[in-house]
């Protein structure tokens, strides 16, 4: 992600107010309001800048204004602009702060496709802390469809065109449910990557949990096959005295 000049903010905001998250193409883009000669050198650099994001030849989707700029801050976002994952990804992305607006909390990706070992049909698997979430799973769910609602057609796209299919797998967690999921925060402590964390949130959360698992020597230990499994031994009962949790 990368600042660009004025005028090609112009046109990403124009973009934006017109589309959304909504694919467009350059046809559409220049009846927004990018009238310019050089409409597609000014998406190709849009597009390089991590400003829009390219589904395909000449279709774009625009990246929502606070997930662009998260990535901007600490620069996630370039890490993954190669992958095939990616137009997905950031539709996602975007979908979550705009779903939460400053209720968000923390945002982070986890599993294969922020260990870049993601195969076809690999999940992206998401973090979202948020306030003010519904305490029964089935409303978190129901919260979530605008997100999964919002990926579909570039889901369908990739499947017909090359095979591959992504869906996207959100797990919402309240800031004090964060305490009470170790076990799910384990494999995070690996390979997490961090998109969004006002206060340090989930750094915080996860930095307690290595502490444990240094505390206990508990590890992660890699299968033959790829896979790995935890061997998690009890902390001594003298460090937990001297470090009660």
């Amino acid at each position: 992600m990368r600042w660009v000049p004025s005028w090609l903010g112009l046109l990403y905001a124009q973009i934006y107010a017109r589309f959304g998250h909504a694919e467009f193409t350059t046809e559409e883009a220049k009846e927004a309001g990018g009238s310019s000669t050089n409409l597609n050198l000014a998406l190709s650099r849009l597009a390089s800048a991590g400003w829009i994001v390219r589904t395909k030849r000449g279709r774009y989707v625009a990246v929502e204004p606070l997930a662009a700029l998260s990535g901007l801050a600490n620069g996630w976002s370039d890490r993954f602009r190669d992958r095939t994952v990616f137009p997905c990804l950031e539709v996602a992305v975007g979908e979550l702060f705009g779903l939460y607006g400053d209720r968000l909390v923390s945002l982070a990706l986890f599993g294969s496709c922020a260990r870049l070992d993601e195969g076809k049909t690999s999940d992206i698997d998401l973090l979202a802390v948020a306030r003010g979430v519904s305490d029964g799973y089935a409303d978190r769910l129901k919260e979530l469809r605008r997100v999964k609602d919002a990926t579909s057609r570039l889901r369908a796209r990739q499947w017909l065109e090359s095979g591959e299919f992504h869906l996207v797998d959100v797990t919402v967690l309240k800031v004090d449910e964060l305490a009470a999921n170790d076990v799910f925060l384990l494999d995070l402590t690996q390979d997490a990557v961090v998109i969004f964390d006002r206060d340090d949130t989930l750094k915080l959360a996860l930095e307690r949990v290595r502490g444990r698992l240094r505390e206990s020597r508990s590890r992660r230990v890699a299968a033959p096959s790829g896979s790995w499994y935890w061997e998690l031994e009890p902390v001594p009962a003298e460090r937990r005295r001297a470090h009660p949790p």
